[in-house]
Formats: structure tokens, sequence, C-alpha cells
């Protein structure tokens, strides 16, 4: 095999790994970094050392790194074929970044709805997950999520006689997306929002929060407002306890 064909084949790597971003990062988006990490820049000769602060998909699905020489603070933007000229470890190194923060988001994201529920959601018993534990991949039906006295976020199963403690990077990514996707359909409530100018009106709108809520009331309120000369502001207030 030729020189020609594997750098072909190391390209056609690098492209499955810009997929892999394309469908993390949405449209016309920058995910910056938690953590900022060392990426390296090859062209023939040339070998530079840079500092990788975020990665972007432009609205034409165009991945485009921002990085830095180390020591400054201002950042480029890599687009185009510039961004082959990085080694495969960069694009892997760009792509386990992502995901680790897109978990460490859902993670916390997942735990902060427990916290607001009392620091425990109990389920019906119908909802099982997967969790990898020492190279096992075990199923097993959760009876609650909680927070425990340590601040460690707990998974109550009935498969086992224990409990999962701050086990959070045993739950399977696939899984995970379903877990937070039942709890957030378990803890939503019903809000009543009222908006008031020269007339008034309520949404009734169910959320996790009111802040959810009143995000949802305003995307109604845009598309259809009370009036369109109505000049006398918009007041936005949680008409839940009074409405009931």
């Amino acid at each position: 095999m030729e020189r020609k064909d594997y750098e072909e084949k190391f390209r056609a790597v690098k492209n499955e790994i810009l997929e892999e971003i394309r469908k993390l990062i949405p449209i016309n988006s920058v995910h910056y970094f938690s953590d900022c990490f060392y990426v390296h820049y090859i062209d023939g000769e040339v070998a530079a050392i840079e500092i990788c602060a975020a990665v972007e998909v432009d609205k034409n699905e165009m991945v485009i790194f921002h990085v830095r020489p180390e020591g400054y603070k201002t950042t480029e933007m890599v687009e185009g074929d510039e961004v082959f000229k990085y080694g495969s470890d960069t694009f892997l190194d760009i792509l386990d970044n992502l995901k680790k923060d897109i978990r460490e988001k859902k993670l916390s994201h997942l735990r902060e709805i427990v916290k607001r529920n009392g620091g425990r959601i109990k389920f019906d018993g119908t909802f099982a997950t997967r969790l990898s534990i020492n190279g096992e991949t075990l199923s097993v039906g959760v009876e609650s999520l909680y927070i425990d006295e340590d601040d460690c976020f707990c998974i109550e199963n009935h498969h086992h006689q224990c409990s999962y403690s701050d086990q959070c990077e045993s739950l399977l990514s696939d899984d995970l997306d379903k877990l937070i996707a039942y709890v957030e359909s378990k803890t939503k409530r019903n809000f009543v929002i009222r908006v008031s100018g020269s007339y008034s009106r309520t949404f009734d709108i169910e959320a996790s929060t009111y802040e959810e809520a009143l995000a949802e009331a305003k995307k109604y309120w845009e598309i259809n407002p009370l009036r369109y000369d109505d000049s006398n502001g918009e007041d936005w207030e949680d008409y839940t306890s009074r409405a009931h």
C-alpha cells in the first residue's frame, strides 16, 4: 500500500470523528471546554503544540477548532482543510473532551433535579438502567435516586442488594439520556403564569421549574402577544397558587 493510500485512510478516520462532533454540537454553536488541553499541529516539517479552547459547528456544519499558542489569550479559528493538519491524537482528544463535558453537564442536570425534589426521587419499579462495574455491564431496576449525607449521588436498585454510591461514571451514556428523560417526566408539575400589560393572560404549562415554564410562556407570548399596540410593558408573575 502506498503512502497516499495510508493518508487517505487517516483522513477518512478524521472525517468520521468530525461527523461524531457534528452529532454532539448543535449547528451554529460553540462548545467551550471546561478544561483546555494541548493539541498538535503538523504541516510537513512544521510542528507546533497549541491549546484547544473550544470547538464549533457553524451554520454550514463545518467543524472549526478554536486554538491558541501557549501563553497567548487570543484564540484563532482553524477551519476547512487546515483542521486535517492536526494529528489523529488531537482529533481523539477533542472528541473525548467534548463527550466528557457533555456527560458532566447531563449528570449535573440530573443531580440538580434530584436535589430540587428533596434529595430523593422514588421510581415506580418499572425503570431499569445499565451500569458498567469493573468491566461488567449490569442491568438494574431503579428504586430511587438520592443524594446521601456525603453529597454522593446514589442509585438504589432492587436487582442487587446494594446501592451504587457516587457511581455517576458507571452509568452508560445512552442510558443516562433515558434516565434524565424519565426523571424529568416524573417530576414535572403544572405552573400557571400570568402576563399583564393593558390586558392580562395566564398560561398553563407543565415544566420541572418555574424558570422553564416562564421561558415556554414567553415563547407563546412572542408568537401571539396580547395586543400589537400594547405599550404598557410586560409584567410576569407566578400565578400558580392563586389559580388553584
